[in-house]
Order: C-alpha cells, then sequence, then structure tokens
C-alpha cells in the first residue's frame, strides 16, 4: 500500500539517499549533501512545506515531490517528481504529482511551470566533461521518461532550451572580432568594465525589459565585480556579465544585452567574445549558458566554439481554478 503525506525534516536523509541512487542510475543532476539540501530547500526563501510531498511503502521512502509557488508572477513551479527506479510504472509519479497540483491550485497560480525560472536551482553535470557543472536546469531534460511523463498528464512544450558549453583552453579571440572592435572605437564606442564615477546606464534595462537583468547587473556593480560594457559618451550601450570564475571553475555569465538603437553593429558579439577572453584570463577554465532553440544568439556562441552540451524542454499546464 503506497501513502502519500506531506515531507517532514526528519524524511531529509531518506530524500538525500533516494536522489542520490537516482543520480547513480540516470547520471545528469549533482548529487546532494546534506548541506546542499538545505541550501536549495530548507533555507531557501521559496521553500514552502505544503508544496513538498513524500510517497512511502511499508515504511519505505519511495518518492518525492516539490513544487515552488512565485506570489509576485503567480506561477507555480513544479522541481521534481522522483519516484525509486524499481518501483516506477505503479502510478505512484501520478499520485505525487496530483498532490502537488491540488496543493498548488489552492494558491490560484495562472500557470504551473517546468521551466529555468524557477527560483529553486537544480544544478546539473555537463555529459562528457570531468564533473563541470551548470547552476539550473532550464527546463525537463529531453529526451527523457520525464519528459513523457509531463506530456502524458496534460503539461504542453513550449520552447526547447539548448545547454552549451566551452572549455576554455581551446578559446581564441579571432582577428575578425579584433577588426570590429577597432572599428566600432573609431565610431566612439569603447569596451571598458562599468565604473560608478563615470559611466550611466540610462535607459538600457528598460528598453531591454529584464528586471532580472537590472537587478542582478545593478547588485554586482555596487558589489564592485566587473560588468563589461560598450561605452560612447559616459553612456553604457549593452552589458555582460558579472565576470568572474567560480569555485568550481565556471566562468560566470547572467546575460548579454545592446541598446536596440544600437544594435545590428555587431556589438553584442563583440562583447560576448570579450566575455569569453576576460572569463579566461581571470582562471575560469569552461563556460556554460543556455537558449532558446529559435534565438539568433545561437550563432553567435556557436562561432565562438561553444557546441550543445544537454536539451531541455520548458514545459506548462493550464488549469481551471
Amino acid at each position: 500500500m503506497v501513502s502519500i503525506r506531506h515531507f517532514t525534516e526528519s524524511d531529509k536523509q531518506d530524500v538525500i539517499q533516494l536522489f542520490n541512487a537516482h543520480c547513480e542510475t540516470e547520471p545528469l543532476y549533482k548529487p546532494w549533501t546534506e548541506e546542499s539540501f538545505d541550501e536549495l530547500f530548507m533555507k531557501n526563501p521559496h521553500f514552502n512545506p505544503q508544496l513538498a510531498f513524500v510517497a512511502s511503502q511499508n515504511e519505505d521512502l519511495i518518492g518525492f515531490a516539490f513544487g515552488v509557488f512565485v506570489e509576485k508572477t503567480r506561477i507555480g513551479y513544479i522541481t521534481m517528481i522522483l519516484v525509486r527506479q524499481d518501483v516506477r510504472r505503479q502510478r505512484i509519479g501520478s499520485m505525487l504529482l496530483t498532490e502537488l497540483e491540488n496543493a498548488l491550485r489552492t494558491l490560484q497560480p495562472k500557470q504551473i511551470d517546468c521551466s529555468f525560472f524557477n527560483p529553486l536551482h537544480l544544478t546539473w553535470i555537463i555529459p562528457g566533461t570531468e564533473g563541470h557543472e551548470h547552476p539550473n536546469a532550464p527546463g525537463v531534460p529531453y529526451p527523457s521518461p520525464a519528459y513523457h511523463f509531463f506530456r502524458h498528464h496534460g503539461y504542453l512544450e513550449i520552447t526547447t532550451e539548448y545547454a552549451y558549453y566551452l572549455e576554455l583552453k581551446h578559446f581564441n579571440i579571432p582577428i575578425e572580432i579584433h577588426t570590429r572592435i577597432q572599428s566600432l572605437n573609431e565610431k566612439g564606442i569603447e569596451f571598458t568594465f562599468f565604473d560608478l564615477e563615470k559611466h550611466r546606464f540610462e535607459d538600457l534595462f528598460e528598453k531591454l525589459g529584464n528586471d532580472l537583468w537590472r537587478d542582478e547587473i545593478h547588485t554586482a556593480v555596487k558589489k564592485g565585480l566587473k560588468v563589461l560594457v560598450p561605452v560612447k559618451d559616459g553612456v553604457a550601450l549593452g552589458f555582460t556579465g558579472p565576470i568572474y570564475p567560480q569555485a568550481n571553475g565556471r566562468g560566470y555569465f547572467a546575460g548579454i544585452g545592446v541598446h536596440p538603437t544600437y544594435q545590428g553593429q555587431g556589438i553584442g558579439k563583440a562583447l560576448f567574445f570579450l566575455l569569453c577572453h576576460y572569463e579566461k584570463m581571470f582562471g575560469a577554465t569552461y563556460m556554460s549558458l543556455f537558449t532558446g532553440e529559435t534565438n539568433p544568439a545561437r550563432r553567435m556562441y556557436e562561432s565562438a566554439g561553444f557546441t550543445i552540451a544537454h536539451s531541455f524542454k520548458v514545459m506548462r499546464k493550464h488549469f481551471e481554478i
């Protein structure tokens, strides 16, 4: 007899063991330690114990489900539906998902997503590397049993996200980009690190329409982190960064953007190549990022030597409250 109940802190070790066993048999995600589990769930401001469930059978924990609700956007997120491998295909995952959806329904979300906007980030290991990590899974791995599970339960495929990877020891700025930078310099556009005393963003982030970028870059600048910008007459026309190597060797990358008025001049491509150059210079050994299947920026990433490491599907379910 399978029973479903809310997760309690006493379940923590069993959930960690369940997840790590899954990582051994179906390697993609980074295994958890007690510390990393606490950081991801227990200490996360988005953790809601009413959205965490476990399945048990004969007193053995055999499943775990967790979701998130973001009040500001009124979007619910599925973080994980996990069932022990030897008891799959017994509708245990469906039971967990139903409990989680019902709990989310009480919060009146406008939709439920499996996407990179989920504020609880699952770290995954980039296939074919020596343990190189990416800090956020941008949806449901594809192809995978999880993809077919969510399709079966009414989740629609919204976009395909490609995760790109580059080992930086192979990276060098080509002559073409050096020539482009020189040409832009002649037009009065200088590539430099943002300086609070010399530069200003003006309406850049409003025009780009991305509040997450604005908040992260403004915070980075105030902390003194290096943000690469193209500047003309003291005004930043774009950004990329912040630039710093993380402890695991990954070159950090929040995003890249160019003011609409100055797009089409090759500024974005020059910014990206300089980003890779400085990440390597400051000690990063690799970079990883993800982008949508239809995003034209893919050509830029590929021209810098990035290759697709994995695919994910952003999936969504609308339902009546």
